[in-house]
């Protein structure tokens, strides 16, 4: 489990926060392999995987909505996301873009476990570009 991991009955429910923080941890993960997914869980990260829930097909906005709705992130390398949240307004909890010129499920899973070890705070909100070699945020009002 990532150190910066935690949950604290008293904070959010119970639900897995980043350290320090009042911000969950939980994503919905859009495409992504399952490598990827049974990564991120064995780091201690609630995920939802687009492919397991059934949710395979919808429409972006449908999983901005649902995302919206449980107060979840969307982990993907689609930037539609970000285009329906900047471009049309639409809302959202929170947008993290896998901009990565490899997307081999190995190297995802090693981006992102090395995004969730860096003491950088994923805030709702926020629309996160993830490439190689650096990480941009972008605070959206909707």
């Amino acid at each position: 489990m990532i150190d910066r991991i935690t949950a604290n009955p008293k904070v959010l429910g119970g639900k897995s926060i980043i350290r320090g923080t009042r911000i969950s941890v939980e994503f919905i993960l859009d495409l992504l392999a399952s490598k990827v997914v049974k990564s991120l869980r064995d780091q201690g990260l609630d995920v939802l995987d687009i492919k397991e829930e059934g949710w395979y097909g919808k429409e972006d906005q449908e999983i901005l909505d649902i995302a919206f709705r449980e107060k979840r992130f969307i982990l993907s390398h689609d930037s539609d996301f970000g285009t329906l949240a900047i471009n049309e307004g639409k809302r959202f909890f929170g947008i993290l873009y896998l901009r990565l010129n490899d997307l081999k499920p190995e190297n995802v899973a090693r981006v992102c476990t090395k995004l969730f070890g860096q003491d950088v705070d994923i805030f709702p909100g926020a629309i996160v570009v993830i490439e190689e070699t650096r990480i941009r945020m972008r605070r959206v009002t909707c």
